[in-house]
């Protein structure tokens, strides 16, 4: 129950900040005004949100290294926890989400890894970061869906083709590996491979994007880093070469 309770927990608090944060959104037909970007309303929600994970972390990390040996004996726990490995693995955890943020690659792929690097089986590192990432992604969709930014029927689609890929991509491993005598590592390559593509895939995209923005006159400011409250380019080129290919 604990850690069902504190994916809860970051959900909400994630989903609510970030729908309040988000300054605007229409729910049945209503518009709603929350926290306006860069008001002090904001940094008060942006705040919140640190303290409350913060908090759920080190809720749980207290919990594992005072009932680390107890856990491993019982074998609920497949790593034996102290003060040292929580902060260590806390950190690269935060290093690896700011990473995800500027390469649009989901936190918990790159996560992946880092369980591997633990020692957890890859079976259990693959379950583990996927969960943690359908929690993140389900907020941020949902918070899309209410700002009315995604089409309900693209969104119902994608939903049934995801599911779909994810139902024959865990029934085809199950089956290559208990079912032909494959090896377990087959995981820790399938997950290698789907952070070498994603990362080659945001990369042509980023390029398809740039080249889209080459006009006679460039305007190298769509180059940068933007700041937290501004808004997109009015430059839609890149969407235009996007759909065209």
């Amino acid at each position: 129950w604990r850690c069902s309770l504190s994916v809860f927990i970051c959900f909400v608090t994630l989903f609510l900040t970030a729908l309040a944060e988000s300054g605007r959104f229409t729910m049945f037909g209503f518009e709603y005004i929350y926290a306006p970007c860069g008001s002090w309303q904001y940094w008060v929600l942006f705040v919140v949100n640190i303290l409350v994970c913060s908090s759920v972390t080190l809720w749980n990390l207290k919990y594992l290294v005072e009932n680390s040996f107890e856990l491993e004996q019982n074998k609920e726990c497949a790593i034996l926890w102290d003060t040292e490995t929580g902060v260590k693995y806390a950190m690269l955890c935060l290093a690896a989400g700011f990473v995800s943020a500027l390469c649009g690659i989901g936190g918990s792929t790159i996560k992946g890894p880092i369980l591997l690097k633990m020692g957890l089986h890859p079976t259990l590192a693959k379950a583990t970061s996927q969960f943690m990432l359908l929690s993140t992604v389900s907020a941020s969709a949902l918070q899309f869906y209410l700002e009315g930014a995604v089409p309900p029927e693209y969104a119902a689609i994608f939903f049934c083709i995801a599911i779909a890929a994810s139902v024959c991509g865990k029934y085809g491993i199950d089956l290559y590996v208990e079912g032909y005598g494959g090896r377990q590592s087959t995981i820790v390559y399938l997950l290698a491979w789907y952070i070498v593509v994603a990362a080659i895939l945001m990369s042509v995209i980023g390029i398809i994007i740039i080249l889209g923005q080459f006009r006679p006159t460039i305007d190298y400011q769509q180059l940068w880093f933007r700041g937290i409250c501004d808004d997109f380019p009015p430059d839609y080129g890149a969407l235009k070469l996007l759909s065209e290919l």
